[in-house]
């Protein structure tokens, strides 16, 4: 979108660079809408609500990032023909790749968002269950008398004894990977365990009691 490269975008990010920061917001809506079928002008509602208002824009400009994705990722035109395939009568059925599980009378953007959205569905639930099997049933486990508390879109959240902490979050990363991996075997999945004590609004937060 800037015309420049990844490693220029990366270096301005880290020193905080506010044009950088504005077409990252920007880009983060484009990569979810448009694979589920969006166009510029259902786009624009959703990039204002995607962003809680921070991003407006105009049709035109809609129009103008889509043809960016569409050169960035040429694949998805067949992708949308595939989707398009799946049409019986007035809605779409969908069959995913991983589970079987078979969705009927889909809309065109439901039937778009399955494919990707759901399969990351599928691996983070999958991930959830194998954390709560480890950490309740097997005696083995490093997350063992562990408590799993809080499932926030793709992050475990799990009280662990203070001494155990390594051991226990290095575990809990390596089954989130090992079970997503199953669900998308061609990607590279990473996830990268971090030990708190209190967790605010979103935010790792370093929290000492008061001295008496």
């Amino acid at each position: 979108m800037m015309g420049i490269t990844y490693d220029e975008a990366l270096r301005r990010k880290d020193a905080g660079d506010a044009e950088i920061k504005r077409n990252r917001t920007a880009a983060k809506p484009a990569n979810f809408g448009y694979p589920g079928g969006l166009g510029a002008d259902a786009f624009v509602d959703y990039a204002r609500t995607y962003t809680g208002g921070e991003l407006r824009l105009t049709t035109e400009r809609a129009r103008e990032m889509k043809s960016y994705w569409t050169k960035k990722w040429p694949e998805m035109q067949k992708y949308f023909r595939f989707v398009d395939s799946q049409q019986r009568g007035e809605g779409y059925m969908v069959k995913m790749f991983d589970s079987g599980l078979v969705r009927s009378n889909c809309s065109y953007t439901a039937a778009c968002n399955c494919y990707f959205q759901g399969l990351a569905a599928h691996g983070t639930k999958r991930a959830l269950y194998a954390v709560m099997r480890a950490a309740y049933n097997n005696r083995k486990s490093a997350l063992y008398g562990s408590h799993p508390v809080m499932f926030i879109h793709d992050e475990i959240i799990a009280e662990v004894p203070q001494d155990e902490y390594h051991e226990a979050g290095t575990e809990l990363a390596n089954i989130m990977c090992g079970e997503m991996q199953k669900v998308v075997p061609s990607v590279r999945i990473t996830a990268s365990p971090a030990a708190m004590r209190l967790w605010k609004n979103g935010r790792l937060m370093l929290w000492e009691p008061k001295a008496s």
